[in-house]
């Protein structure tokens, strides 16, 4: 009995294994179609690079794949599945008829590649992070909010101060930072893609 507690409730060891090829799957439904992109990584700049990439109507996806180009309906990026352990950056978007998944996945690319290329402007940079502290003060203003930031940092990192120190963490992050984490791991090796796909209508027919 001892040595099963230990096994399901002794020190979690996580040892992420490193991905050597893409990965890719399609899925037909009757649901609307989406994409979902995710790259392994470890580094600190995913919550600037999400507000970067999908972090509100300026952002560069948004602007790119919804106003722009009219490809997608909504984007959004971020880390997942926590904050503990190394984990997956994630991108999702769903298209505007009659755009397809494919097509958004190439303009997604195109916008990473340039970030590869040219780095965030400071004030861009700037930009983002304010939007990241406006967001921390906004959910410090009630005591459900101060109650889950206490909470979420006692419980990932045993110290109910050390959120609040990530957090000054993230907002030194630099332009050159972003710009690294992008050209390191964001590569098609360490890619995975699931795409959800429309089923046509006979197929649709088929499953009642």
């Amino acid at each position: 009995a001892k040595q099963r507690n230990d096994v399901f409730f002794g020190p979690f060891r996580f040892k992420p294994e490193k991905q050597m090829s893409s990965r890719r799957n399609y899925y037909p439904c009757m649901t609307s179609a989406c994409v979902f992109a995710a790259q392994q990584m470890i580094a600190r700049s995913t919550s600037p690079l999400a507000y970067l990439l999908a972090g509100g109507r300026t952002s560069r996806l948004h602007r790119r794949l919804v106003l722009e180009d009219q490809l997608a309906t909504f984007v959004s990026a971020g880390g997942a599945p926590g904050l503990l352990y190394p984990a997956l950056f994630t991108i999702d978007a769903s298209p505007r008829s009659p755009h397809t998944t494919l097509e958004m996945e190439e303009a997604i690319y195109q916008e990473l590649d340039r970030l590869k290329e040219v780095p965030p402007r400071e004030e861009e940079l700037r930009r983002l992070k304010n939007q990241m502290e406006a967001g921390e003060v906004r959910g410090l203003r009630s005591n459900f909010g101060l109650a889950m930031q206490l909470a979420l940092s006692a419980s990932l990192f045993g110290d109910w101060k050390a959120l609040f120190r990530f957090d000054q963490r993230l907002l030194e992050v630099t332009p050159e930072e972003v710009q690294r984490v992008v050209r390191v791991y964001f590569t098609p090796s360490n890619r995975t893609v699931a795409a959800v796909v429309t089923a046509p209508v006979e197929n649709r027919e088929d499953r009642r």
